[in-house]
């Protein structure tokens, strides 16, 4: 939760209005509205007065809600995981795919998976034993 979200709580559940919150720090209604809006920031002098106006230690007041927080933390976490799992997906699908249309790298796959080999490799091992590119020549 952002601060001037926490600003605008703590002031309503007292019955504030902005220009009596104004009042009591010594700053404009429109330095509150600012504040609020998530256009300005309160210096650590106001911090200090607004969390012992609303009876709030700075922590709860800067950090919010510690329950929401800790909500939006694991979603983003969960939403990183499923991201991670999708991109693992397509690499193995990537890696095995090619070999699943054509039929004479099918006994690779098993190979791969026993040997826990990534496919790419032994695909390329494949390819370059074929063509016996690194056969030495012999000189006439």
């Amino acid at each position: 939760m952002q601060i001037g979200k926490q600003i605008q709580i703590h002031r309503q559940r007292l019955g504030l209005t902005q220009d009596n919150l104004a009042e009591k720090l010594f700053v404009t209604r429109q330095t509150i509205s600012n504040w609020e809006n998530d256009r300005h920031y309160p210096d650590i002098e106001n911090l200090l007065l607004l969390s012992q106006l609303f009876q709030l230690s700075l922590d709860e007041l800067v950090k919010g809600d510690v329950v929401e927080m800790k909500h939006v933390v694991d979603t983003r976490k969960s939403n990183r995981d499923a991201k991670l799992m999708l991109g693992l997906m397509l690499a193995a699908l990537l890696a095995i795919g090619p070999s699943l249309f054509l039929p004479r790298y099918w006994a690779l796959v098993p190979t791969a998976i026993l040997w826990d080999w990534p496919l790419s490799q032994l695909c390329a091992w494949k390819l370059l034993s074929k063509k016996r590119m690194y056969t030495p020549t012999k000189k006439s």
